[in-house]
């Protein structure tokens, strides 16, 4: 049935998971070989479907791509166990991506568990926690598999063969699960477990399970030394697959074909002969077991005959199932792609060789053609040459320009292409954009193509003609800028003087400021506030100081408002902090009529003139200041807003 599905569909999906059923049966079989040309063809389809998973958006196909990943890792671990390849087999298990297992259908979940604990793939630092996390993993798998009886039964026979080798380390440390059974928990348990399974089996109607039971029922017998009970049990699951055999096989009539636990001088053993049969499917591992523990039961009846009989057919047949056919398998997929490469390589050397053969011929016909093509880009060349040089520098209009290109060029082309042409411009405003060479013929591809070379250094003859026009205009525009520019600079000359005068005003304030600042020190430092009649002089003192001051201040006022409507500012941003502070800075004469002067800090950027800003703030607090009885207070803040800063004084006078 797997194999049909390669000819019933070319779905990549459906055919990776019969890849994958495939491999299970010829694990299972010991074909080897079949299982790695399977498993090859199953990486192959897995490659080219993870370059674009994005095709499979079905949740139905999401969930089966899911199922046919993990099935694939599962049954290579298993594959890898049965040839005691363990850090494959572990890395197989280990590859299952977790968020997939999460997905997978509760029967894939639990055949997951059975593989990890009856192959003995669990991971652990010593070996008694892996003995634990495999006991762990069958239980599991019994636990919950209450709705799958075919599961719920090689749950059971798997922890029966863990119990019959560790039943004492499993009794001290897994003792509550144990109890889970409902089963007498002695040396009989791993006995109960088994039968229990085997009563499972029989109700599925599993005759390979069924002989399975069998076996680990008499591993038990032989483990406690009851050999002949060992070799009855035994020798019914060598009846079971004799019936297996004849069900699909023999069809009843061939007896050679039956297996016996001794046939006396039997040198070709009936199991044996099956192997490597395309007519024959079993299971050596199957028969194997059995034979192990029949050369275990004779040896115990001291029967060395039968049980080297035995003895040798499971080494014979471990032989067989334990060699690695992978690099056999490499080989003939080597070989074969040789075939194919020699194919391909002799193919090669033909097509080179015929190639070699066209090339020569069209290489002579080429550097012919190659030849006249060179003269005949030279030619144009010298046209391009022409084209270029062919604006005079004195032109003044258009037509000019259009006229100095014709002139040039026009028996030059006409000579290269045997043909007459005309300039059309469909743009007469912007030439060098819209023209066109019209051929009074219809020229070829290799012509149109040389045209094409010739018709933009037209284009670009014709918008330099354009461009030393307008830079005659260009220049005139000059020169009224130039004149425009020389008329601004005489008037700044004669504000500069203006300013250079009201800076020398200014000037003439510093003396004073000087001295006001003298005063002041000596009213503080020097101790002359001691002295009330001295005290009273310098403040009439330091009051003339300031009223002529603020003089100088009054004319430069009359002079700001003479310059009103013509003024110029020096608009700068600048924090308004900084003048504040200035401000501030002249707490002391407040102090000398008892006033309190309170600068409120800001953090506001302004877009204004600074000095005059700071010239209307100064005349403000002055204001204020002269208004003001003593013991006053006068307060200079500023309130922020989107648009602006509104700068406030506020006094009690």
């Amino acid at each position: 049935l797997h194999k049909e599905v390669q000819n019933l569909t070319g779905h990549e999906l459906e055919r990776l998971i019969s890849d994958i059923g495939l491999m299970k049966i010829y694990q299972q079989t010991a074909e080897n070989k079949e299982f790695y040309d399977r498993r090859n063809s199953a990486v192959q389809r897995m490659r080219r479907i993870s370059e674009d998973k994005t095709l499979f958006i079905d949740k139905h196909e999401k969930k089966r791509l899911c199922y046919a990943y993990t099935e694939f890792f599962i049954v290579s671990a298993i594959y890898h166990y049965h040839l005691r390849q363990y850090p494959e087999a572990l890395a197989s298990l280990n590859a299952i991506n977790p968020n997939d297992m999460q997905d997978a259908d509760t029967a894939q979940q639990l055949f997951y568990h059975y593989v990890k604990g009856a192959s003995s793939l669990c991971e652990g630092n010593t070996q008694d926690i892996r003995k634990l996390n495999e006991f762990d993993e069958l239980y599991t798998v019994q636990n919950m598999a209450s709705r799958y009886p075919y599961f719920e039964g090689i749950g059971l026979q798997g922890l029966a063969d863990l119990l019959i080798d560790h039943f004492t380390f499993f009794h001290t440390r897994r003792l509550h699960a144990i109890k889970q059974f409902g089963l007498p928990t002695d040396s009989l348990l791993p006995l109960h477990l088994a039968q229990k399974a085997l009563s499972l089996f029989r109700k599925y109607n599993d005759i390979y399970r069924i002989a399975d039971t069998y076996v680990t029922v008499g591993k038990y017998l032989n483990m406690h030394g009851q050999y002949a009970e060992a070799l009855d049990t035994l020798t019914k699951a060598l009846d079971y697959v004799n019936l297996h055999h004849q069900s699909y096989y023999a069809n009843g009539r061939d007896s050679l074909d039956i297996l016996q636990p001794y046939i006396a001088h039997d040198s070709a053993h009936v199991e044996v002969s099956w192997l490597g049969r395309k007519d024959v499917k079993t299971v050596p591992e199957w028969i194997a077991r059995i034979r192990e523990q029949l050369s275990v039961s004779y040896a115990g009846l001291e029967m060395k005959v039968l049980s080297d009989y035995n003895r040798n057919i499971y080494l014979d047949i471990l032989d067989y199932t334990r060699q690695d056919k992978e690099l056999e398998n490499r080989y003939l997929s080597l070989q074969q792609e040789s075939k194919q490469l020699n194919i391909v390589l002799w193919s090669v050397i033909g097509g080179i060789v015929l190639l070699v053969v066209l090339l020569s011929i069209s290489n002579n016909s080429a550097q012919t053609r190659n030849q006249k093509h060179i003269a005949r880009l030279k030619r144009i060349l010298d046209i391009c040459g022409k084209i270029t040089a062919s604006i005079p520098v004195n032109v003044a209009t258009k037509e000019e320009v259009i006229h100095s290109v014709l002139t040039v060029v026009s028996s030059d082309i006409e000579e290269l292409f045997q043909t007459r042409f005309h300039l059309h411009i469909l743009d007469t405003e912007n030439p060098s954009v819209s023209l066109e060479l019209i051929a009074d013929r219809r020229l070829t591809k290799e012509e149109q193509a040389q045209l094409q070379i010739i018709t933009p250094y037209i284009a670009w003859a014709l918008e330099n003609g354009m461009a030393l026009i307008s830079l005659g205009e260009e220049q005139r525009n000059l020169e009224k800028q130039r004149y425009v520019y020389e008329q601004r600079i005489s008037r700044n000359k004669r504000e500069n003087l203006v300013k250079k005068a009201c800076f020398a005003i200014v000037t003439d304030i510093n003396p004073y400021i000087g001295r006001l600042r003298n005063e002041i020190n000596k009213l503080t430092e020097k101790g002359f506030a001691k002295d009330y009649i001295i005290k009273k002089e310098k403040y009439q003192y330091i009051d003339d100081l300031i009223t002529t001051i603020n003089e100088y201040n009054d004319i430069l006022a009359l002079w700001i408002k003479m310059k009103q409507g013509v003024l110029n500012l020096n608009i700068e941003n600048f924090a308004l902090d900084e003048l504040f502070q200035l401000v501030a800075k002249g707490r002391r004469t407040f102090e000398m009529k008892q006033q309190t002067f309170e600068v409120v800090p800001t953090k506001a950027i302004v877009k204004a003139d600074k000095a005059l800003t700071f010239f209307m703030i100064n005349t403000l607090t002055e204001n204020a200041r002269k208004y003001t009885p003593e013991e006053g207070s006068i307060r200079l803040y500023a309130d922020i807003t989107e648009e602006y800063a509104e700068i406030s004084v506020e006094d009690t006078g």
